[in-house]
This record gives C-alpha cells, sequence and structure tokens, in this order.
C-alpha cells in the first residue's frame, strides 16, 4: 500500500502502516537505525505520553527520509496512531546539521554517495596507515577532512 506525503506542512496522524511504509520506501541514504533509540520512544508513546512538538518528520524535495526514522519505527513498534508534525520539501543539504546531539559518523555525512560508508573507512584507514591521523582522533574529524 502507498502512501503519498502532505502537501505542506503541518501536523499529521502518522499510523503504524504509514510509518512502515515511508520507512521501507523513503528511508535512503540515513544512518543506520538504532532499536535501542526507536523502542525508548515507543514506550513512551505506548503509555500515552508522546507530545506533539516541533521534532517530527521531514522529507527532502525527492520524497526522502531527512529527519524521524527513529519517530517512525517506534511508531511501528508501539502499534498506535500518533500526531507528529511533517515537514515537505526540505533541502537535502540541511541532513549534516540534523540530530548533531548522537555524532554522525562520516560515512552517515557523505551516505548520500554510493558507497558512502566504505569511502569514509578507506580515507581513515589510509590516514591512519600514512600517519597522516593518529589512531586516537575521532573518526568522523579524519574521514570528513580526508573527504574535503
Amino acid at each position: 500500500m502507498t502512501f503519498p506525503l502532505p502537501t505542506t506542512d503541518g501536523p499529521t496522524t502518522i499510523t503504524p502502516d504509514i510509518a512502515q511504509t515511508w520507512l521501507y520506501d523513503r528511508n535512503k541514504g540515513n544512518r543506520s537505525l538504532s532499536m535501542q533509540t526507536a523502542q525508548r520512544y515507543a514506550d513512551v508513546m505506548t503509555t500515552g505520553r508522546w507530545q506533539l512538538t516541533h521534532q517530527g518528520i521531514a522529507f527532502d524535495t525527492d520524497g526522502n527520509i531527512l529527519d524521524g526514522q527513529h519517530r517512525l519505527l517506534a511508531v511501528v513498534l508501539a502499534k498506535t496512531p500518533v500526531d507528529m508534525w511533517v515537514f515537505v520539501n526540505k533541502d537535502r543539504a540541511s541532513f549534516s546539521v540534523l540530530d548533531v546531539g548522537r555524532r554522525r559518523q562520516a560515512g552517515q555525512l557523505i551516505n548520500t554517495t554510493p558507497y558512502g560508508m566504505v569511502a569514509a573507512a578507506a580515507c581513515r584507514f589510509l590516514g591512519v596507515i600514512d600517519g597522516v591521523f593518529p589512531r586516537t582522533v575521532a573518526r568522523t574529524s579524519v574521514a570528513v577532512r580526508a573527504m574535503t
């Protein structure tokens, strides 16, 4: 079953079916899902403590999820409809600054390109081998500097 995106930004009731379809059809280029994070959100949803806030689901101009994959998975796990803001037609470039509280790895930042995770790992490996970057340097900064 296909669930089209809203045509404008606004609060939307997201059912488990909608959430599952959007995750399956529109979740391209995001970091790996954390089941622990999604389950924590689902627990809040099933106990009726989920609140409508400015943090919702964002889609880029191609209709792919920019932000909110954990919230969508939580709706699926909670098996209950939840009201969330849905934002559509947002610039893909904003992806690199979303949810930076949980550090994104370099591969996640360049994952919109083919083999982004592989490219980041290769850069990290070469930097360590060549002695350009010590092993103690954060992985994210190594790969990002090597790619720029």
